[in-house]
């Protein structure tokens, strides 16, 4: 049968995820169903009616963190699994009573798991990748928890089983992408999982919380810290090197000192980053402007860019 699928979340990301859940528990679904399985309407997530869900991560983790797009609004009221230990897919109902119930959401049945994410951070992402942005193999997960003992309270962060060969890139926190251990040196690294296309099957260079946008090419202020335009050459001459790729140099507290993908602290970008965005900008508010990685030789360092003024 011909699945029907979504158009997206918050409307981007092409007809790509199907209108059914991928795994037992569903957290990747971001279909559009919007009532229970008893056939009572859904609430709107943003009206968070009945405080903080038993199964969120309470003060730990704020509410909206555990939606994708961290933006319970753009969930509107359909079934979602954003907590911890609810077995499929939910929503909050009318009934103070009742609370909330599971929602009929079906498994496909012929479909894949879609090698793209429609936000950033790409929690929704359950798909096969399992090489890093350089190029190393993922370890298997069953084999990093036993030596990073943090990892055990996230594990069900997860939406498919983590059977003993699974080492496909996953985001199991608020990290700006899909992630894995690399074998060698069981470091966190980033893999290049993709945006989807939009409806149209384009990709957009430029996204605001997965929304293609025009930016303009120049600057509002003299430090540039607005400027989201595609402008990649610094006034050395330098080609800019992706963001992505150079993350943990920018985290004022980098994963790779305490492999927790939480409560981590890191200078925002307006815009959203994916693997090949290499684009000017001052995410810390460098008094000189714009700027990015380069190379020279063989260290990489910061330049400035010449963005001109609107």
């Amino acid at each position: 049968d011909e699945i029907e699928t979504i158009e997206s979340l918050g409307g981007t990301g092409g007809e790509v995820y199907p209108e059914c859940r991928l795994s037992e528990r569903g957290k990747e679904y971001v279909g559009t169903r919007n009532e229970t399985e008893t056939g009572k309407p859904c609430l709107r997530w943003d009206t968070q009616p009945y405080g903080m869900p038993w199964d969120f991560f309470d003060n730990r983790f704020p509410y909206e963190e555990h939606f994708f797009g961290r933006n319970s609004s753009l969930h509107e009221n359909h079934c979602r699994n954003p907590g911890l230990y609810r077995r499929r897919p939910w929503c909050f109902v009318a009934d103070p009573n009742v609370q909330w119930e599971y929602c009929d959401v079906p498994f496909c049945t012929d479909a894949e798991a879609p090698e793209c994410k429609l936000t950033e951070a790409g929690n929704e992402y359950v798909g096969k990748q399992n090489v890093t942005l350089s190029g190393k193999q993922c370890q298997h997960w069953l084999q990093v928890v036993p030596m990073r003992h943090s990892l055990w309270n996230f594990l069900p962060l997860f939406s498919d089983d983590l059977d003993g060969p699974h080492n496909f890139c996953r985001n199991i926190g608020v990290s700006t992408g899909p992630w894995c251990f690399s074998v060698s040196g069981l470091i966190l690294q980033y893999c290049d999982v993709p945006f989807c296309p939009n409806s149209e099957g384009e990709q957009c260079r430029v996204r605001v919380s997965g929304e293609c946008v025009e930016p303009r090419e120049c600057k509002t202020t003299p430090n540039g810290e607005e400027y989201i335009g595609t402008q990649n050459v610094t006034v050395s001459g330098h080609p800019c090197l992706a963001w992505i790729k150079n993350y943990e140099r920018v985290f004022l507290f980098p994963f790779y000192r305490s492999y927790i993908p939480f409560n981590h602290s890191y200078i925002p970008f307006y815009d959203d980053l994916y693997p090949s965005h290499n684009f000017c900008r001052n995410p810390n508010s460098r008094s000189g402007g714009t700027w990015c990685f380069i190379e020279d030789g063989n260290n990489t360092v910061t330049d400035f860019c010449d963005v001109p003024m609107c």
